[in-house]
């Protein structure tokens, strides 16, 4: 049993709590929340997407109850007042909707965790403080990145179809739903990614995840290059991926590759496969990183390659950093 903390019950770490919850593997010791009781419980209960929870949730002095389970709670700004160490926590999921830093990060190292899973982490941040590790498979490791939505949902198919086929430059554009740092009016003074109207307004913006792939998948480092578009939408993404391949291809050879590749413990519960054609309401609530819509791969002149996948990217981002934690410490 992996014994676990969440810090900061924004809105992945609310969902963070529902997944865990349910996983037999993982023990909820702890949560870290600054929000007043009466805020947390409503928060906890009632989700305008996912629905309501049907838990008995309260706060009773120092503890959440979450259904049957009794989960101690603090309410410190500082990491490391934190008693991870007292608690024997393994795992912090950092989960305060903010950037995360080394210095926090290693805060919750300090206070006694073994390790930090955080999501929005630094760009450089080791291992051990953001969210990633490695996905292991018997003796092969494979290099496997959940920090961003985006990323998890191109990585899997850019380093099965690099491995399987070989890839010389890549592509890709996600549209993906829009996030809190958008107003539902326009915005004068703020930064120009986020002045315009999140419910009306379709903006494009570069993208870090390319960079994020080609630290967790080397061979494509100055070879893979893309952009975000943020759309009027609730959740869900999709992700248009345009691989130039360095052999000849078809579409028939490319969907029974990620098809055999979806069915191997390496990538089970990772990459998903849809023979139908997939909208954005059918992710939702999807627990995987990638699931590919078969009925959209196109091959141009046998090596111009695009796959379409799409993620839930709140529920299936953190269904993603629940996943990691029952592996890291395997």
């Amino acid at each position: 049993m992996v014994k676990v903390a969440i810090s900061g019950l924004s809105r992945i770490g609310r969902i963070v709590l529902r997944i865990a919850a349910e996983n037999p593997h993982l023990e909820i010791l702890a949560v870290n929340e600054t929000t007043d009781d009466e805020h947390l419980v409503y928060r906890l209960k009632n989700d305008a997407l996912y629905g309501s929870e049907t838990r008995d949730i309260r706060v009773d002095g120092d503890y959440l109850y979450f259904g049957d389970q009794r989960i101690r709670r603090f309410g410190e700004t500082e990491t490391g007042d934190l008693p991870w160490n007292r608690l024997e926590i393994d795992i912090v999921f950092e989960c305060n909707g903010q950037s995360h830093h080394r210095d926090e990060m290693a805060g919750h190292i300090e206070a006694g965790a073994r390790c930090v899973i955080a999501c929005s982490p630094e760009t450089e941040s080791e291992v051990v403080y953001r969210l990633g590790s490695l996905v292991i498979d018997g003796d092969n490791r494979l290099p496997y990145p959940t920090e961003r939505c985006s990323t998890q949902c191109i990585a899997p198919v850019a380093e099965v179809l690099g491995r399987r086929i070989g890839v010389s430059k890549a592509v890709t554009t996600t549209v993906q739903s829009y996030i809190s740092t958008r107003g539902m009016v326009d915005i004068g003074d703020a930064p120009f990614d986020n002045e315009q109207n999140g419910v009306l307004d379709l903006f494009a913006g570069g993208s870090p995840t390319s960079a994020a792939i080609a630290r967790i998948l080397p061979h494509y480092v100055g070879r893979i290059d893309g952009m975000d578009i943020r759309v009027p939408m609730v959740s869900g993404a999709i992700s248009d991926m345009t691989f130039v391949t360095e052999r000849p291809t078809t579409v028939r050879e490319v969907n029974d590759i990620l098809r055999e590749e979806a069915q191997t413990s390496r990538y089970a519960g990772i990459l998903s496969v849809s023979e139908h054609p997939v909208v954005s309401a059918d992710v939702i609530r999807d627990p995987h990183a990638s699931l590919v819509d078969l009925s959209r791969t196109r091959v141009v002149d046998g090596d111009l390659v695009k796959v379409l996948s799409w993620v839930d990217n709140e529920w299936g981002y953190a269904s993603q950093m629940v996943k990691q934690a029952t592996r890291l410490l395997q």
